[in-house]
């Protein structure tokens, strides 16, 4: 029987390791890996040289796993037959187009594909989000002049190492508290332990935040990192419901001030949310890069 132990931060050089040469998505950041632990129950083991992660979705209640990264590929199928051999419907997701072409050398026929929207990560040029340029923008201008019209007062504060008490204000001042039905509920309490874990392992992680402040008030703040030497991750981003602009200030100025090098930044996938959607397209995200989930039948 194969024994799984939970992520920890102590785990964070064998993963970083363990993934070296591959093009990261956020679904490889071990930052994200450690955010999402508790809710999705992960666990890794490694076995003949490649890390397996495997995990339970809070929704469905399906077994799933990551591709197995690290090892040499002569010995992938010998691992994926066994990770199968425990779990029969184990699913595999996450996957990326070249991930999918291996299974498919691999089992052939024996393995159906999905492509899943909802997983698909927004990206954007990076350029355009600092300047906000063009005519499809011209609306997010509009709320960062009018942000700056109100509160000429306004700062950024960047958050980087331990120092981050301030971080946590920011994070405590911005929980939501509307009325919410008992689902709503318990996906804000899984978002909140996420944030609250990256904000303990904050020095621990490779992390910048940026808390934004309308003249002495909380405006709103950020949590990103950069990923595969070009690309900006933002992880969280929460502002104050009643300060007009602020999610568009501290989108744009966050990258000017933390980021003003990359060429991309990946805000994450919108998990079939139509509010989240509706957000994230309306920056103008580059064509999608697509995610899929794999099933590998019984030979």
């Amino acid at each position: 029987m194969l024994s799984f132990q939970p992520i920890t931060i102590e785990d964070r050089s064998l993963f970083e390791e363990k993934y070296v040469g591959r093009m990261h998505t956020s679904y490889d950041s071990f930052s994200n890996l450690i955010m999402w632990q508790k809710e999705d129950c992960l666990g890794y083991t490694v076995m003949e040289g490649f890390l397996c992660i495997v995990g339970v979705n809070s929704v469905s209640g399906k077994r799933f796993a990551y591709f197995p990264v690290g090892g040499k590929a002569d010995r992938l199928k010998t691992v994926i037959d066994a990770l199968l051999s425990e779990s029969p419907d184990l699913l595999f997701t996450y996957l990326k187009k070249s991930d999918v072409e291996i299974l498919r050398v691999l089992y052939g026929e024996s393995i159906r594909v999905i492509e899943e929207r909802d997983l698909a990560e927004y990206r954007y040029d990076a350029e355009k989000l600092r300047l906000l340029s063009g005519k499809a923008l011209h609306a997010k201008r509009n709320h960062v002049n009018k942000f700056h019209s109100l509160y000429p007062d306004s700062h950024m504060e960047l958050i980087a190492g331990s120092d981050k008490d301030g971080l946590w204000r920011a994070i405590e001042a911005l929980r939501r508290d509307p009325v919410l039905s008992e689902e709503e509920k318990n996906m804000v309490i899984d978002d909140d332990y996420a944030i609250d874990t990256l904000y303990r392992n904050f020095e621990k992680l490779p992390l910048t935040g940026a808390i934004l402040y309308a003249g002495d008030e909380i405006a709103a703040y950020t949590i990103g990192e950069k990923i595969n030497g070009d690309t900006a991750l933002i992880h969280v981003e929460k502002a104050h419901r009643d300060i007009e602009g602020a999610y568009s200030v501290i989108n744009q100025s966050f990258l000017n001030l933390a980021f003003p090098d990359v060429s991309y930044v990946n805000r994450e996938e919108d998990m079939g949310n139509e509010g989240l959607r509706q957000a994230k397209t309306s920056y103008c995200p580059l064509p999608f890069d697509p995610i899929y989930t794999a099933y590998i039948a019984k030979s």
